[in-house]
C-alpha cells in the first residue's frame, strides 16, 4: 500500500489496539515511523504504554514502552475482579446406577477468576493470584495516596513491600 507522498507503508508493521476515551470499541494503532522503536519487530510483551497518539494516514503512537501484564495490573485504569462461575455437563463417572430414572445428576460448575483493567483488557488466573494481586493494588493505591497528601512522609515500614513490588515487576516474566 501507498501512503501520502508515494512513500510504502509496512503491512509487516507491529499492529496493537487502544481504546480512545469516551469508545467502548478498541481501535488499531501502529507505532508512529519516527519512534525510536518503529523498527523494532518484536516486544517481550504485547502490552505498551504511551505518551502520544497521532492520526496521519492511519493511527499511531509515538513515545512508546512495553510494559508487563503486572505493570497494567497494578498501575493502569480501574482494576476489576471477576469470578464466572459456568456450568459443565457432569462426567459420565458422576452418575451411578443406583440413581432412580427420574433424578438428575448432580451439576458441576467450573470457576474462571479474572482481572479486568479500564473496563476491556482481561487476565484470567487463579482465584489466589487475583486475590493476591487485588490486595497488592489496594495497598500501592494507599500508599500513593498518601504520599501525594504528604510528599514529605517516609515510607517506613512499607519499604519492604514497595522493595517487593519492584522485585516482582523486575523479573522477566
Amino acid at each position: 500500500p501507498k501512503a501520502k507522498r508515494n512513500k510504502e507503508v509496512k503491512s509487516d508493521a507491529l499492529k496493537f489496539r487502544i481504546r480512545e476515551e469516551g469508545s467502548s470499541e478498541p481501535v488499531e494503532v501502529a507505532i508512529h515511523p519516527s519512534s525510536i522503536n518503529a523498527k523494532e519487530n518484536k516486544f517481550n510483551s504485547q502490552y505498551l504504554i504511551f505518551h502520544e497518539r497521532i492520526k496521519t494516514t492511519r493511527m499511531y503512537v509515538r513515545d512508546c514502552t512495553p510494559l508487563s501484564p503486572y505493570a497494567l495490573m497494578l498501575f493502569g485504569g480501574t482494576l476489576r475482579a471477576h469470578l464466572d462461575r459456568q456450568a459443565v455437563s457432569p462426567s459420565a463417572h458422576l452418575q451411578t446406577s443406583r440413581k432412580s430414572k427420574h433424578s438428575q445428576p448432580a451439576q458441576a460448575f467450573h470457576t474462571e477468576c479474572s482481572l479486568v483493567v479500564d473496563g476491556w483488557i482481561k487476565f484470567t488466573m487463579d482465584f489466589q493470584i487475583q486475590t493476591l494481586i487485588m490486595q497488592v493494588r489496594k495497598e500501592l493505591d494507599r500508599l500513593l495516596k498518601a504520599k501525594i497528601e504528604k510528599p514529605d512522609m517516609p515510607f517506613g515500614e512499607s519499604a519492604s513491600f514497595i522493595d517487593a513490588v519492584v522485585n516482582m515487576l523486575s523479573t522477566p516474566h
